[in-house]
């Protein structure tokens, strides 16, 4: 896995999300995340091809620690597995601000 910080508040994934690569997932955005300049971080996903449970795990982390500090996260670009994951996990509405994600897509 790849993490590629655009700029502030943007950073795109590229890659798998497994287990050893959520923890480094988990630690970028929540710095990038925590940036005083950072009012909502967006993660575009569209690279990544398979994401395990933790890589989901990390992702809600994130997003209860944006919650806790008044900020927002938005996932973008899921598909394929990632997408159909997150939809299965019920997490859609709150990992990229949609009912149906693109689960739909699969």
């Amino acid at each position: 896995m790849d993490v590629e910080v655009r700029g502030p508040g943007s950073m795109a994934v590229h890659g798998s999300v497994d287990f050893y690569s959520a923890l480094t997932l988990r630690r970028l955005a929540m710095q990038e995340l925590l940036l005083p300049t950072t009012d909502e971080l967006e993660i575009d996903m569209a690279d990544v091809e398979y994401m395990s449970f933790e890589g989901v795990g990390a992702l809600v982390d994130v997003e209860e620690q944006a919650t806790r500090h008044e900020r927002s996260l938005r996932v973008v670009g899921l598909q394929g597995q990632p997408a159909e994951l997150v939809h299965v996990c019920g997490l859609d509405a709150a990992l990229t601000g949609t009912a149906a994600s693109n689960a739909a897509a699969r």
